[in-house]
């Protein structure tokens, strides 16, 4: 199973784009933790397993996945996350060294101003979908690719300066 945290696991593309997000943060005074950049089907399934039932998994053909207990924490599995391509990372903020997972008030607050950084660093801002793909902590840059591009091997290209 794997599951990173590092920015040079990302595609050259989205790297870039992920590094000046983190600048334009640390320039404006947040302090952002990279909670997660690429992760493989293995470690995608077991974040999908989160917050489902035995007969929730197994309609969703996972029958080698055990429950866990908790909130669900994503709607794509194994082969259905840009996480996966290289394309993504998941962010928190921090204050005073503590997680920010609420989105309301001051908080929301911080959450749409750490979602404006990323989309002018070029970043798809998860926080802006609508309904149960809503995510704060997800930004993505899949260079016009769909999931379907990359599900059949398409991979972002580096750029050319």
């Amino acid at each position: 199973m794997f599951s990173s945290r590092k920015i040079d696991d990302l595609a050259t593309p989205a790297k870039i784009r992920a590094l000046k997000f983190l600048g334009e943060c640390r320039v404006e005074g947040i302090d952002i933790l990279v909670t997660c950049t690429k992760r493989d089907a293995e470690a995608q399934d077991e974040l999908y397993s989160h917050g489902r039932t035995r007969e929730q998994l197994n309609a969703a053909g996972l029958l080698h996945i055990t429950p866990r207990p908790g909130p669900i924490v994503t709607n794509a599995k194994g082969g259905d996350s840009i996480h996966q391509y290289g394309a993504a990372l998941d962010v928190v903020p921090l204050r005073h060294g503590k997680p920010v997972w609420s989105d309301e008030g001051e908080d929301g607050a911080l959450w749409q101003r750490i979602g404006e950084i990323g989309e002018a660093c070029g970043l798809e801002w998860a926080g802006r979908w609508q309904g149960k793909l809503r995510e704060m902590a997800h930004f993505q840059y899949a260079g016009g690719l769909t999931l379907a591009d990359f599900k059949m091997g398409r991979r972002l290209l580096a750029e050319v300066a």
